[in-house]
């Protein structure tokens, strides 16, 4: 049960009581906290998370406008990842062809031209989005199109798509294009380097319409399989009721600190880390933060249920009874990982979905 309330901690602690950097424990159904005030620990933690997660921004400059339809798209991808990870509905179809991605890329066009005179519109990209070869691959690519300017319902043509010709109908209460492209973006990274990545699309109309476009390209590292689901009883547990970091409890916490229980069996305790402190706020779309979790406790014969002990674990720990010098003591360490994902801008205005894989624990046991 503990470990439910450790995860929804995090997801539903009420505004403004996130930040900073504290620790968190739990006994005897009571959760603890405990703000980490030294500036020179807060300084060292942070350092070592802003490499730990290795992004591309710079937290010494404001974050870039991105565009107002990518942003939108990104955040509902980024939501229905997180419906499914956690157990809850979600749509299938748009939702499965990215699970397996260790990053969903935005790419705003650089260039919609005017209506040619052949009736085409050139969609380009930089040459920067073509993804490289070198360890990842593309697991899927999409081409978004929003088209402004439609009078009556029109045909409008995606070509060079390497497949068989893309056609829909849109009109102007249904202006957008979604068609699938993964085979071009895979022939992009064999472009020679002066050749800009191009689309063509048809309308069938003379009017001039105002097009806006955008790449998502998942790409996926090489050995990686596809994120399992969390635990269905983490995602459906009541949040904390009362605020744990509620100030008449101040004294009773300090003390629980300062004095750990050195009898306490192996569970999870943890971390969290608020990503407006590592300066990460405005290019950070979502989480608000990191739980750190880690695995603590004693890994000692009799073993408790609770204490999730491997087979291993308890014949190793037996031995260590009867021969100490034979063997170690069995250890307490993760049991379950899962992994994380971070939603934000780049410093090229792209808004990326970034994967790590078993980043957070969620369990932890006797090994």
């Amino acid at each position: 049960m503990h470990f439910s309330l450790f995860l929804l901690f995090v997801i539903f602690l009420p505004h403004g009581q996130s930040k900073g950097i504290y620790f968190v424990e739990e006994r005897d159904g009571k959760t603890y906290t405990q703000p980490l005030t030294s500036e020179t620990q807060k300084q060292k933690i942070s350092e070592q998370i802003r490499e730990l997660f290795d992004i591309d921004i710079n937290d010494h400059e404001p974050a870039v406008k991105t565009n107002k339809m990518v942003s939108t798209y990104m955040k509902s991808l980024y939501k229905q990842m997180e419906n499914y990870e956690n157990g809850k509905k979600h749509d299938e179809d748009e939702v499965n062809a990215w699970l397996s991605a260790d990053r969903i890329v935005s790419h705003m066009a650089q260039e919609v031209s005017h209506r040619l005179d052949d009736g085409s519109y050139r969609i380009r990209f930089s040459r920067e989005i073509v993804p490289s070869t070198v360890g990842q691959s593309v697991s899927r690519a999409q081409l978004r199109v929003h088209i402004s300017g439609i009078v009556s319902p029109i045909f409008f043509y995606i070509e060079d798509t390497s497949l068989p010709g893309y056609t829909v109908l849109v009109s102007a209460d249904d202006p957008n294009v979604v068609t699938d492209v993964t085979t071009m973006v895979d022939k992009w990274s064999h472009l020679q380097s002066s050749t800009l990545p191009q689309i063509t699309a048809r309308a069938s109309t003379d009017n001039e319409l105002k097009i806006e476009a955008f790449l998502v390209i998942a790409l996926k590292d090489e050995d990686s399989g596809t994120p399992k689901r969390r635990s269905r009883r983490a995602a459906t547990a009541a949040p904390l009721s009362a605020s744990p970091m509620r100030q008449k409890a101040k004294r009773s916490e300090s003390s629980y600190f300062e004095k750990p229980d050195t009898n306490a069996l192996c569970q999870r305790k943890g971390l969290y880390v608020d990503f407006e402190v590592l300066g990460w706020k405005q290019w950070v779309i979502a989480p608000e933060g990191f739980p750190a979790y880690y695995c603590s406790g004693a890994c000692s014969a009799p073993f408790h249920k609770t204490m999730n002990a491997t087979s291993h674990a308890i014949v190793q720990s037996l031995i260590h009874l009867v021969r100490p010098n034979a063997t170690t003591a069995a250890k307490c360490a993760p049991s379950h990982l899962a992994s994380m994902k971070i939603l934000f801008v780049d410093q090229k205005k792209n808004v990326q979905i970034k994967r790590y894989r078993d980043m957070v624990v969620e369990e932890c046991g006797c090994h």
